[in-house]
């Protein structure tokens, strides 16, 4: 008969009267979030902490998020959150895809509608796009979900577009992300001031560029909290070229650190963070462009007939990426493909 030591330990310990040693509880892990970009006492602000709350209320108190400052410059944040959780000086946050390796994203006229966009996200390339993230990192650093805070981008500035002859001798900044799309429009790239590198906007005010790439709830937020800033900001035109999506992720040996229970839980909480990010992001923007177009701010859209000029620019955009024009296809023509 084989006897097992912790049931020899069990016997042991009835038989002399000491009772049997219990397992010590198990210390409670805490998630350190780097927060990249500080958005003050907002609603993304409030659902990152109900996430915190939930994630501690379901795991009874095995894991706890703390939100770690990044006290990096405004230029340099996203870099630094990528490199904070993948050499495990931090184990969670959310960054610009781009930032996560998944630049695709950053395609101009990509999404047809949000609805389009959550198709993606939640479909085969969307997770496949996630899976690429620790591919990209070399395996440090796990995707989880894409969102958007943002969500569509526009350009504001001193002037109204509302077709593409409209740029015509205008002048944005050189840094912006949007070098070749700003090459099909005729834009005329200008160096970036470093004296207003932590927020850019103000450039238009000091009258060095005539349009800037900001979001809606970006702008209502600036609107809000700094004015000032705004100085000259006269037309809203929503252009809607791409997005400003963020992904969710974490060091990977962190990560893998967890209990299966926890990780499982970890993984759906986040995912619910951030289907629940999206529809905050969409539903505010809604109601940010009301407060600013009762705050002064011409709201332009694109007329109809203009559109197709637009999204025929972005095309040629992405004919300058043969590699990525797979991809492309795949998420541009993601709904005939899903067959709804």
């Amino acid at each position: 008969m084989r006897i097992y030591p912790h049931v020899l330990a069990i016997t042991i310990g009835l038989l002399t009267g000491a009772a049997p040693a219990l397992a010590a509880p198990q210390k409670a892990r805490t998630i350190r979030w780097f927060v990249a970009h500080d958005r003050g006492d907002t609603p993304f602000t409030a659902i990152i902490k109900d996430f915190a709350r939930s994630v501690e209320a379901k795991s009874d108190g095995a894991l706890k998020v703390e939100f770690v400052a990044s006290g990096a410059p405004e230029a340099q944040l996203d870099e630094a959150a990528f490199q904070q959780i993948a050499e495990g000086r931090a184990d969670m946050a959310q960054i610009p895809a781009w930032s996560a390796g998944v630049g695709i994203f950053e395609m101009p006229f990509l999404f047809r509608s949000y609805e389009h966009a959550e198709l993606v996200f939640e479909g085969p390339i969307g997770k496949k796009l996630v899976a690429d993230i620790a591919t990209a990192s070399k395996n440090r650093v796990r995707g989880f979900a894409f969102t958007y805070s943002g969500g569509y981008r526009i350009l504001v500035g001193r002037v109204p577009v509302r077709r593409i002859a409209d740029f015509k001798a205008l002048r944005m900044r050189k840094d912006s992300g949007l070098t070749d799309l700003m090459k099909e429009w005729g834009v005329s790239p200008i160096d970036a001031d470093p004296a207003n590198a932590e927020r850019p906007i103000a450039q238009i005010g000091s009258g060095r560029i005539d349009l800037e790439e900001t979001e809606v709830n970006r702008l209502a937020l600036t609107r809000t909290e700094h004015p000032d800033v705004l100085k000259n900001v006269e037309f809203a035109n929503l252009t809607r070229h791409r997005m400003y999506v963020t992904a969710l992720v974490a060091n990977e040996k962190f990560f893998a650190s967890l209990p299966d229970k926890l990780r499982e839980l970890l993984s759906t909480e986040i995912e619910a963070l951030a289907v629940a990010e999206r529809k905050l992001s969409i539903g505010l923007e809604r109601s940010n462009l009301e407060f600013l177009a009762k705050s002064g701010m011409k709201l332009v859209e694109l007329p109809e007939a203009e559109r197709a000029a637009f999204i025929k620019s972005g095309e040629a955009v992405h004919k300058k990426y043969p590699g990525l024009s797979v991809l492309i296809r795949d998420i541009r023509e993601a709904k005939a493909l899903s067959g709804s």
